[in-house]
């Protein structure tokens, strides 16, 4: 009896240890879903029911220390989606090269739809945009870019 407790112990900690281990594999695996929609395409055509995906973000210079204070949101028709995913790449000094959010749309759309684009970043980061009094690094929207796309 004390030896079959003791496998069954063993057995649960090896499985235990087994799904520490592929758990945080598991979740960093990201795939985007069928084809890239760009918001710098302006107006398009797109198969109805098809599943895509939106992806924009920013590049940065070497050592820029406002870096990881950037954002990117994605509305489709006024509505605010969450982002799937983002994915980061880093220089070989270590900061920050550049940052993409990745919008998984998996059952697609049908009809005519507006998908609508916003980048924020930190007043003083970003030559030429005007803070209109915000304090440094307060978070301002610098852009926003529309695509009428229709899924047919």
């Amino acid at each position: 009896m004390k030896r079959s407790l003791r496998t069954l112990a063993m057995a649960a900690l090896v499985l235990g240890s087994a799904c520490l281990v592929a758990g945080p594999a598991a979740a960093a695996t990201h795939a985007t879903t069928g084809s890239r929609i760009s918001l710098f395409g302006g107006a398009t055509t797109y198969p109805a029911a098809t599943a895509f995906y939106g992806d924009h973000g920013f590049g940065f210079n070497p050592g820029d220390a406002a870096a990881g204070k950037y954002r990117f949101s994605l509305d489709i028709d006024g509505i605010t989606r969450a982002a799937s995913y983002s994915v980061s790449t880093m220089y070989p000094d270590g900061s920050l090269e550049s940052r993409h959010w990745i919008f998984n749309v998996p059952s697609g759309l049908v009809g005519v739809h507006t998908l609508t684009g916003h980048w924020f970043a930190p007043c003083g980061s970003t030559p030429g945009v005007d803070c209109a009094g915000q304090p440094r690094n307060t978070l301002i929207e610098i852009t926003t870019l529309g695509a009428t796309v229709t899924f047919s």
